[in-house]
């Protein structure tokens, strides 16, 4: 294993009190009085959203999706003002004489009181494919005058997946010290939605390869979110794939001391997200996918206020149906108690059962964006990380940013101790 050193007597003490107590980022080892030799890279996995509502408009500044606006909804249905995944290609209306209008826009019609409105809406996604939640139209039609072009720059005209792919890509260029990979929903050509994940760059991969493979994202399956980090936790611990044939895993785990991170960067609930081994080796009990045993009454409502440790409303309503499960707390808390290496050694020959390194396992971080909910709260809670929210590409670099330096610098300063 590569060279450290350990703090001893009063520096060890203050260490341990910034590292319980400083914010993310706040700890630099360059800021420490000590010769810091060469450290061990964590493992750091990127798992990212690409289910259908990626390609949600990107909000404004000033809607506030707490807030229920004017209904502008009419009997035609022209948008279903509930929903948060109004396809552009079923509202978009005819009007002067087109459907396109502006820049790469479209025409989205309103109706309240009487009074018929259109607005000019962006469509980045293009081809009509991008999407609207009907809260955030009522907003801009009770923001916005009857024929205003919207697609001059008044209101973002970028929508998640690509604000998604550029800020996973920013944050690989500007961070060094980490072994990334990135993995995304597993959305097979013989099913309209995904299954698990795959594996699309494996931790250590160089650049190029993640950037690539991160660019081929495209907003196309439904969330299965437990089954995706499930996935994760089979490739860290070497396993076959449990949702794609004839894939094999090789652990990116390299040392004892190594430490092994999810980023877990999610728009929504869960979908289609049941899917699990019933023969996991970690798992003889058969507990999975209910590690905590924790099944507190749950029901289905439109506002996604779930109590802590949910695992859905099930069996109420379907599988497609946006939280009828909710287990990603619970892979989570799997990943984090199980030890990934049960036997051998790491490759500088130091025995995964040394006592002093005794588990090698898994910490979860999420973000939820234009998402907040306490399913994504469990999940970094149980996987002894951190939950974030962002609402546009600013607040989701920085999300970022900051669920990478915390654990980096979590990670650099154990190994001190």
């Amino acid at each position: 294993m590569k060279t450290t050193f350990k703090l001893q007597g009063i520096a060890s003490v203050l260490i341990i009190g910034l590292l319980g107590n400083s914010p993310a980022g706040a700890i630099s080892i360059a800021d420490t009085p000590l010769f810091i030799g060469a450290t061990v890279d964590p493992n750091v996995m990127l798992l990212v959203d690409t289910s259908g509502s990626m390609n949600n408009i990107i909000w404004a500044s000033g809607f506030d999706n707490t807030v229920l606006y004017t209904d502008w909804s009419d009997s035609n249905n022209n948008f279903n003002a509930a929903s948060g995944n109004n396809r552009l290609n079923a509202i978009d209306r005819y009007h002067n004489s087109s459907y396109n209008c502006g820049s790469n826009g479209r025409w989205v019609r309103g109706n309240n009181g009487g009074n018929t409105n259109f607005l000019c809406v962006p469509d980045p996604v293009g081809g009509k494919e991008t999407r609207y939640s009907g809260n955030y139209l009522n907003y801009l039609f009770s923001t916005y005058a009857n024929d205003t072009d919207l697609t001059s720059g008044l209101i973002p005209n970028d929508y998640r997946m690509q604000v998604a792919r550029t800020a996973a890509k920013d944050l690989i260029a500007q961070t060094t010290g980490v072994r990334f990979g990135t993995s995304s929903f597993f959305g097979p050509s013989s099913n309209n939605y995904g299954h698990g994940a795959t594996i699309d760059a494996v931790c250590g991969s160089n650049n190029t390869t993640l950037n690539n493979a991160i660019d081929g994202y495209t907003a196309s399956t439904n969330t299965p979110l437990s089954e995706a980090l499930y996935e994760v936790t089979r490739y860290f611990r070497g396993l076959s794939s449990f949702y794609h044939s004839n894939v094999n895993y090789t652990s990116p785990i390299q040392y004892r001391c190594q430490h092994n991170f999810s980023v877990v960067i999610t728009d929504g609930l869960p979908t289609r997200d049941t899917n699990f081994a019933t023969n996991d080796p970690d798992d003889p009990s058969g507990k999975l996918p209910d590690w905590d045993g924790l099944s507190p009454p749950t029901t289905n409502n439109i506002n996604q206020i779930y109590p802590q440790y949910s695992d859905g409303f099930q069996p109420s309503g379907s599988e497609g149906n946006e939280g009828y499960s909710l287990y990603l707390d619970d892979i989570a808390k799997f990943g984090y108690e199980t030890d990934f290496k049960t036997s051998g050694a790491d490759i500088a020959g130091g025995s995964y059962q040394d006592p002093n390194f005794p588990t090698q396992s898994m910490e979860t971080y999420t973000i939820g964006f234009a998402q907040n909910n306490q399913m994504l709260q469990d999940a970094a809670g149980y996987g002894n990380g951190l939950y974030f929210t962002a609402n546009d590409a600013s607040e989701l670099s920085t999300a970022l940013k900051n669920a990478i330096d915390t654990p980096n610098s979590r990670d650099r300063l154990q190994r001190l101790l």
